[in-house]
């Protein structure tokens, strides 16, 4: 039988989420190419009241702030895992820092928009990692 494929859970995921939706977790690290982990279930970060999520996906709920700011889902991954760092990664530092060089070079992440998101957060652990990724990046 031929046609077309089923959608990646993700991409149904980020769709009925919304604008500002990302992934979230393990899902997160590995949408960065930060860990070799697969998770069993998708977990995806979504700004506001959750939604009821497909099959296969965890839904977990963020400030508002991410819809508002219009977060891409790289951005939102990168915001996921410098909340939760290093728990969910099994990558350096260094590999973070050189990833979020080629995402920010290919237009993925628009360092003002999550320096923005950033400012909004109430976590200083999160504040503290992307200034020190900052700083880092010379940008």
């Amino acid at each position: 039988m031929l046609g077309m494929g089923r959608p990646h859970p993700l991409d149904v995921a980020l769709r009925v989420g919304g604008p500002g939706t990302g992934p979230a977790g393990f899902s997160a690290a590995a949408m960065l190419g930060l860990t070799t982990q697969v998770p069993a279930t998708i977990e995806v970060a979504v700004p506001g009241w959750l939604p009821t999520p497909p099959a296969g996906v965890r839904f977990t709920r963020r400030h508002r702030s991410r819809r508002e700011f219009r977060l891409k889902p790289a951005e939102v991954a990168l915001l996921e895992v410098l909340r939760d760092w290093p728990l969910t990664v099994e990558s350096s530092w260094d590999d973070l820092v050189e990833r979020a060089r080629e995402l920010i070079s290919d237009s993925s992440i628009r360092p003002s928009a999550v320096t923005k998101e950033v400012e909004a957060a109430h976590r200083r652990a999160l504040r503290d990692a992307w200034y020190r990724l900052k700083s880092d990046l010379a940008i």
